[in-house]
């Protein structure tokens, strides 16, 4: 079978779309846990995310997409008032990370850590 250049493009174009969505839901992540460590009222926090890419984006080692602009620059204006670091970590690393995009997606309830931070 002949692909022709209409799927392609179309396969292209997904394939972008897809990029986007999953760089769009790390953001939104970040940003709402950045909100709940405000909440909870801990400073001098680290941000570690398993996406490579949005972690060099939020640093300013790439540039910003303009469809997270906005969720970046909150996210950059949290974490200077936390005093926050963000760094690149493997998934298999990154739990708390799961646990906040779960609640995110509605999948649990507010995730509440009672004692020390989660590392």
């Amino acid at each position: 079978m002949e692909i022709t250049g209409e799927q392609e493009l179309t396969h292209n174009m997904r394939k972008d779309i897809d990029e986007s969505e999953v760089i769009i839901s790390e953001a939104l992540a970040i940003r709402e846990g950045l909100k709940m460590m405000a909440r909870q009222g801990w400073p001098n926090i680290e941000v570690e995310s398993d996406s490579q890419e949005l972690t060099k984006i939020i640093v300013g080692e790439l540039n910003v997409p303009l469809d997270v602009d906005v969720i970046v620059e909150d996210i950059r204006q949290q974490g200077e008032l936390l005093d926050a670091t963000f760094r690149y970590v493997r998934r298999t690393l990154n739990n708390e990370a799961h646990t906040i995009t779960h609640w995110i997606c509605g999948l649990e309830d507010e995730p509440r850590w009672f004692q020390t931070p989660p590392h």
